[in-house]
């Protein structure tokens, strides 16, 4: 337990360093665009729901934590949806209106763009269920609040580490489209990004190596 609570506090450590990226990024963009201004701020609000989540971790809030990876991703695959798909006159009805297409439909328009290959539709089966689960605390939720004994919060250091991986990864992903759409460098986060995969493979591999199957 104390070699996952000391790669909890590594996950935390990095998580604070990536911030650093995020100072001196121009949010404060003028885009003649409706749909690119709501792209920005869709980027802009996962960049910050990322930050909450790394002080609910820090504070040891570790539920609302998991269930705020789901606002991170969804900002995230919005703000895309906006920038690359989103006609003019949708977004300013949504604007007048205050109704998007839901989230089902932006996943179908991202996969029809060219040389996406379904990766956004992969994405979201791969996430979306377990995202909604902790969103509206749902079964993982009150799994990882009862003990044997009681009820108290049962979150491994390790599924906490992987989580800040995940909200790393998506807020990443936000900044450098911010980074982009202000026409400003991306090479740190790119390298961070970079960095942010090393790392998670080299603790994956090492839990390979601890498993019993691994032992010769």
């Amino acid at each position: 337990m104390d070699a996952q609570h000391d790669e909890l506090e590594g996950a935390i450590a990095f998580s604070v360093q990536l911030s650093q990226l995020q100072q001196g990024l121009a949010f404060n963009l003028r885009l003649n665009s409706q749909a690119h201004q709501m792209a920005a701020a869709y980027f802009a609000i996962a960049v910050d729901h990322r930050e909450g989540l790394l002080l609910l971790v820090r504070a040891g809030a570790y539920s609302p934590a998991f269930a705020l990876v789901r606002s991170i991703y969804e900002a995230l695959m919005r703000g895309t949806w906006a920038y690359f798909c989103a006609p003019e006159d949708q977004c300013k009805h949504a604007y007048k209106t205050g109704v998007l297409p839901k989230f089902d439909t932006i996943v179908q328009r991202l996969d029809k763009l060219e040389k996406s290959k379904g990766v956004f539709g992969r994405s979201r089966d791969l996430a979306w269920a377990s995202y909604c689960d902790f969103a509206h605390g749902l079964m993982r939720q009150v799994t990882r609040w009862i003990a044997p004994d009681a009820i108290r919060p049962q979150h491994n250091p390790e599924e906490v580490a992987d989580l800040l991986t995940i909200a790393d990864a998506h807020y990443l992903q936000a900044l450098i489209a911010m980074a982009w759409i202000a026409e400003q460098p991306r090479d740190g986060m790119q390298a961070a990004q970079e960095e942010l995969l090393r790392r998670f493979r080299e603790r994956k591999a090492g839990k390979a190596q601890e498993s019993p199957g691994s032992a010769d």
